[in-house]
């Protein structure tokens, strides 16, 4: 991540953003395609993706945010 970072930063610019191919204005992801809605406005997906891991140790399916840990995952293969 590091080494693409430092491509990015010669290239333009990189945002992240938390929970963003996991639920926007109106919509939360069903699993099935990778949406969202900072790629609607620019183009392009956030260069880094952050998620809440809170309620993982209390071996529960969501986050504190009610976002699927098996998303999750599928997200970050898919990234």
């Amino acid at each position: 991540m590091y080494q693409r970072i430092r491509v990015i930063a010669k290239e333009g610019i990189a945002f992240g953003h938390e929970d963003a191919t996991a639920n926007g204005i109106n919509w939360s992801d069903n699993g099935k395609q990778m949406k969202s809605d900072k790629k609607d406005i620019t183009g392009k997906f956030p260069a880094i993706h952050g998620f809440a891991v809170g309620h993982i140790e209390l071996a529960r399916a969501t986050n504190l945010d009610m976002v699927s840990f098996k998303l999750m995952r599928g997200i970050s293969k898919k990234v």
